[in-house]
């Protein structure tokens, strides 16, 4: 999206301070896992046959990306 050092990300966490809205930021790199983006498994709902994801902080709970 541009050039490193503008100030996209300084941007991002003040629309969302303006919004009241959660910032979510995360460096994706060919290592980046799907628990980084979207929070861990939940070690309880699976013991239950239940496929969840804790997503407290992390992507899907964000109002900006």
């Amino acid at each position: 999206l541009g050039v490193p050092g503008t100030g996209k990300s300084i941007l991002g966490r003040r629309l969302s301070k303006l919004c009241n809205g959660n910032f979510f930021q995360r460096l994706l790199t060919k290592f980046t896992t799907p628990e980084e983006l979207f929070g861990p498994l939940s070690l309880k709902s699976l013991e239950n046959d239940e496929y969840r994801r804790c997503t407290s902080g992390f992507l899907p709970t964000a109002s900006i990306a």
